[in-house]
């Protein structure tokens, strides 16, 4: 499916952030899943210790079919959050070889778990990337994708490097949606100075624009569960 998507620059760590409902945890999994067939090790850290709804470690048997290692909290797949970074964590930054991807916690406050790791990161080949979804109210405007972006690096206490278009609206999403998104994202980026990285969709609300474009697409399966919808 995602034959034609490529990087221009793969790096051996890529953390996901953004604002809650950005659907970073869809793209982290999606994104793992495509590193792992490349033919590399790909290790898939769920550092999403906030939110109790949409973990890829609730995809965990999923992925791990799919040959990707899962490092997940202690308490994943219960009503418990502690803020406390799991030991295997550090060492996806020591295999030779491979690649870590990392899904930090929606906000603010999910991202000052990066901030614990920024030794780590800083001595090792790595992205942060902010996934954005225009639908969701912090970040359906300019203003507010700079002021959620200020936020995030603050909490991480790390630049971004580059924004991940995700817009969205579950199963109601179609392409028109997602080509009315992308001035507002454009826009943002400009000012930020970052790359869009690439695209990312469901295979039926791609534009087609989007698949011929120079900007990569990931087209996506559904690996996170959300409530009250009916896609799995």
């Amino acid at each position: 499916m995602n034959s034609s998507f490529k990087l221009k620059t793969l790096h051996h760590i890529t953390a996901f952030v953004g604002a809650y409902g950005s659907g970073k945890s869809e793209v982290s999994a999606n994104f793992a899943v495509w590193l792992a067939g490349t033919g590399h090790p790909v290790t898939l850290c769920d550092l999403d210790m906030i939110n109790p709804f949409y973990r890829t470690a609730d995809a965990a048997a999923a992925l791990e079919a799919r040959g990707i290692r899962m490092i997940v909290p202690q308490f994943a797949g219960t009503n418990v959050d502690v803020p406390a970074l799991p030991p295997a964590v550090r060492s996806v930054f020591d295999q030779p070889g491979g690649y870590a991807v990392l899904d930090i916690g929606g906000e603010d406050l999910g991202a000052r778990v990066l901030a614990s790791l920024r030794p780590e990161m800083a001595a090792a080949d790595t992205a942060v990337y902010m996934v954005i979804n225009t639908s969701r109210p912090q970040t359906a405007t300019v203003e507010k994708i700079l002021e959620q972006a200020a936020s995030l690096a603050a909490a991480a206490a790390l630049e971004l490097d580059g924004l991940v278009q995700n817009t969205n609206l579950l199963e109601a999403t179609d392409p028109d949606t997602l080509l009315r998104s992308d001035p507002i994202l454009q826009e943002a980026a400009d000012i930020l100075g970052l790359p869009v990285v690439f695209a990312a969709a469901i295979p039926q609300s791609a534009p087609d624009s989007w698949r011929d474009a120079a900007r990569p697409c990931l087209l996506m399966e559904r690996f996170i569960t959300y409530p009250g919808s009916s896609l799995a």
